[in-house]
């Protein structure tokens, strides 16, 4: 049978093809941030650095609201009719309706930048940086639809191009405004404001055969049907990822917040690294196997490895994060690295999140995923409230992390419902267990060479797989797989 040809190993070989890609090219725009972690932490103070983190904050609530799941949405559909003129009716109503959105945002941010300003910092002084932050807001929405459509019609060559192309702009823009013209934040906003200009320029002119300009008010009702749960699932997400910093601004200091920022840069790697390549290539992956006979072991040998791979992310960083941030930062900054372990466990265990929602995808039960986030976002703001008083910035980590796994549980719940797969409990157990050994011989054992530190937590790192060879977490399969990969890097 056609189903039973397509092996597992060969899904999981194309979506390790597409994690790498998509991994890469999208984290890039992200990773801008992190890259120049060393530059922002040298050029800007600790309460400069916090503001910067508050303004992006408002970019990614503004932009992942206006945006209504449209671009998942838009994926979901696409493929729905294998006709060219509904395909093109489809992309050019998505466009239309998110270009009516970006100039509402901009609008809003020009006439009420100093109402924000004052509202957010207490001061008028920052409305130019308000109203930078909304027209990037703005212009992000539009940029999402060029790289679903990459994604969507496989062009993950271009997909990746593009983005390396306008990250190393962006990132040589930032550098020449920031170090040479010491523009600081206002450097920062201008370079992404101006780069995402040009990037939507040279996109749209590179998908105009998939645009007709025709705007059909029945799809964008089926759109905005199958997206608006989403919408506000993303806004409850966002409230999720960065209440956090308004309030260690409100019960601590915009100082804290800088050095928090920081923290968060490491523990976001996690995500930048695993859940942003997995969300970008799980949903077209399952949807094009979902009628396989073996789709359930693929799912749930999915979850397995994507724990794995987590793990060693999570080692990493978490060991790390202490001597690379005294190596790129003044000592203002130095205290970070307490925080990065929590941050990079949640979003460690958040990276599980879009296998748990298999289910919920298939069924085209988006509800449920508002329902769970909606609740995430609740016992976040209480935890937050408990917390921060008590453990201060620890206390904002220790709320993003119970929030994460609380979430986690209810979506692995919901989608059990739905998608009831026998998950590999006792090799996920193994797993976690070598990560604890690691994680407290590195973290605790104290090394006051730098040079040595890092040594000796790299041996550990990468010992970590081997440590599983010994409690036979890998089957013989994986393991003659392993070995013919290494045969033929020779």
């Amino acid at each position: 049978m056609k189903n039973e040809s397509t092996s597992l190993t060969k899904k999981f070989k194309q979506g390790s093809k597409d994690l790498i890609i998509y991994g890469i090219g999208g984290s890039l725009n992200k990773l801008v941030g992190i890259i120049l972690v060393p530059i922002y932490t040298r050029n800007l103070s600790t309460s400069q650095y916090g503001l910067l983190g508050l303004l992006k904050s408002i970019i990614s609530i503004t932009s992942g609201f206006f945006l209504f799941g449209i671009a998942s949405s838009f994926i979901r559909f696409y493929n729905d009719q294998n006709d060219n003129t509904y395909k093109k009716t489809l992309t050019s109503t998505v466009l239309i309706f998110l270009i009516l959105n970006c100039f509402f945002i901009i609008i809003i941010g020009i006439l009420f930048s100093k109402v924000i300003s004052f509202w957010l910092f207490k001061t008028e002084d920052h409305f130019i940086l308000i109203i930078l932050t909304f027209i990037i807001s703005g212009l992000s929405l539009i940029r999402n639809i060029p790289f679903s459509l990459y994604r969507i019609t496989l062009k993950s060559i271009k997909f990746i191009s593009f983005e390396m192309l306008f990250f190393l702009l962006t990132l040589c823009l930032i550098i020449i405004f920031v170090v040479y013209y010491k523009l600081n934040i206002f450097g920062i906003l201008l370079a992404k404001a101006i780069i995402l200009i040009l990037s939507l320029v040279v996109l749209l002119f590179d998908i105009r055969k998939y645009i007709t300009f025709k705007f059909s008010f029945y799809q964008a009702n089926k759109l905005f049907k199958y997206g608006f749960p989403l919408a506000i699932a993303a806004i409850a997400s966002f409230i999720i990822t960065y209440i956090d910093r308004y309030m260690i601004y409100y019960f601590l200091n915009l100082e804290e917040v800088g050095i928090y920022n920081l923290a968060y840069q490491f523990g976001l790697l996690i995500s930048l690294l695993l859940l942003t390549p997995l969300k970008k290539m799980w949903g077209p992956l399952f949807l094009s196997h979902k009628n396989d006979n073996n789709f359930y072991d693929f799912v749930k040998k999915t979850l397995t490895y994507i724990i794995l791979l987590g793990g060693f992310i999570f080692l990493t960083i978490s060991l790390l994060s202490k001597e690379i941030i005294i190596l790129i930062s003044n000592k203002d900054y130095w205290d970070a690295y307490k925080i990065v372990p929590i941050l990079a466990l949640s979003y460690f265990i958040w990276s599980l999140r879009p296998i748990f929602e298999t289910g919920i995808i298939l069924k085209r039960k988006t509800k449920m995923t508002l329902l769970y986030t909606l609740i995430g976002a609740i016992s976040n703001i209480l935890l937050n409230l408990i917390l921060i008083p008590i453990f201060k910035t620890h206390g904002a980590a220790l709320a993003t992390c119970l929030t994460f796994l609380i979430m986690i549980i209810l979506s692995y719940v919901i989608n059990q419902k739905y998608l009831p797969v026998k998950y590999e409990f006792l090799r996920i157990i193994k797993i976690f267990f070598i990560i604890c050994i690691i994680f407290f011989l590195g973290y605790y054992i104290n090394i006051t060479n730098i040079l040595l530190s890092i040594l000796f937590k790299v041996i550990l790192i990468i010992i970590f797989p081997f440590l599983l060879l010994i409690i036979r977490f890998f089957d013989k399969e994986e393991i003659n797989i392993a070995l013919k990969f290494i045969r033929l890097k020779k």
